[in-house]
């Protein structure tokens, strides 16, 4: 307990020692017997030792509004975070990401576990899966979802909520934003939510299928303004195993695949990694997928300090009350029970 205004408490002394004086100024007899032995025929009865209670309870209740005066205060301590980790997602949704030559494998995807191994799987859906599970796991830190094709589209802001960044996450999907693949754009649009974040680390999660051929800023200008920053890039990189399936319709409006060839430069990729202190992984499959948001996951590991955070709360009311109460119960004793005087 503290006391805002601690200077009152220096009327408590000045008070008892008021009171002491008084006392003993009144104490001193002023009618004279001629021997001890008169006295001692006069006995005190209860009711006149119990009315000297009433003048401590007043002295009681002064102390106690000279205390309420001098504004005593508690800390509700609470712990908060002082420092956590910035990362934005940069999620490529362009058409290639509907290729489904992503294998289930023997590792589950939720719900995604339900539809049938032999048709493969959605890359957009497979990414969104994996990037939920990194975000739940992710639980102190600020994070965001940039989507990105022939432009990029911030899809949620930097957040502590992971309810809410979950639901956003479910609206990535190709068709988004028009057909191309601008990382660079991508890039840029997560360097300007992480510039004004006071963090020890920042980083940008960059998942692609394809090649730079959209957007007005080359992914390496991108990288370099990035690396300005102090913001750790980490690129992940779809690769095809040969031709990939791709999802069409037929004449009749049937679901058909057709083979197709999805380039990717993974040495670009690796460039962005190198220029930003980040790092490159090269996924072919889910498992290889989860196993590089793992790793960065282990990578992007800062100590999280957590300090006190004392906020005072006034109880002076409580004294005040308590004074009161001490003073009706003086007055009501005084008035019944206690009363000396007819």
């Amino acid at each position: 307990m503290i006391f805002k205004n601690p200077f009152f408490l220096l009327l408590v002394p000045i008070f008892f020692a008021f009171f002491l004086i008084k006392r003993k100024r009144s104490g001193e007899g002023s009618v004279l017997f001629p021997s001890d032995e008169v006295i001692s025929h006069f006995k005190e009865s209860i009711k006149i030792r119990m009315a000297r209670v009433l003048i401590y309870l007043r002295v009681a209740s002064v102390v106690l509004v000279i205390i309420a005066l001098s504004r005593p205060q508690i800390a509700m301590e609470s712990k908060i975070k002082k420092e956590s980790i910035g990362i934005m997602l940069a999620i490529d949704c362009s058409s290639t990401m509907l290729a489904e030559d992503l294998m289930l494998g023997s590792t589950g995807l939720g719900p995604l576990a339900k539809r049938d191994s032999e048709s493969g799987l959605n890359r957009i859906d497979v990414v969104r899966e994996v990037a939920a599970d990194f975000i739940r796991q992710r639980t102190d830190d600020w994070i965001g979802i940039v989507a990105f094709a022939s432009e990029a589209y911030m899809v949620c802001p930097l957040t502590f909520d992971r309810k809410w960044l979950l639901q956003t996450l479910e609206r990535v999907k190709v068709g988004l934003i028009s057909d191309g693949t601008a990382i660079g754009s991508g890039i840029l649009s997560c360097l300007k939510s992480l510039k004004d974040l006071k963090s020890k680390s920042k980083a940008v999660i960059l998942l692609t299928d394809g090649i730079n051929n959209a957007g007005q800023t080359p992914p390496l200008v991108a990288a370099k303004a990035a690396r300005s920053m102090g913001v750790k890039i980490y690129t992940i990189g779809i690769v095809s195993r040969g031709q990939t399936p791709y999802p069409s319709k037929d004449m009749y409006g049937h679901k058909v695949y057709k083979n197709v060839n999805i380039n990717i430069n993974e040495d670009i990729l690796k460039e962005i990694a190198n220029l930003t202190g980040g790092q490159f992984f090269r996924t072919t499959d889910i498992k290889s997928l989860r196993e590089s948001y793992k790793e960065i996951n282990k990578l992007e590991k800062v100590e999280i300090e957590e300090t006190l955070y004392a906020q005072y709360r006034d109880i002076f009311r409580i004294f005040l009350v308590l004074a009161l109460i001490l003073l009706l119960s003086e007055i009501i004793l005084g008035n019944t029970v206690l009363r000396t005087m007819p």
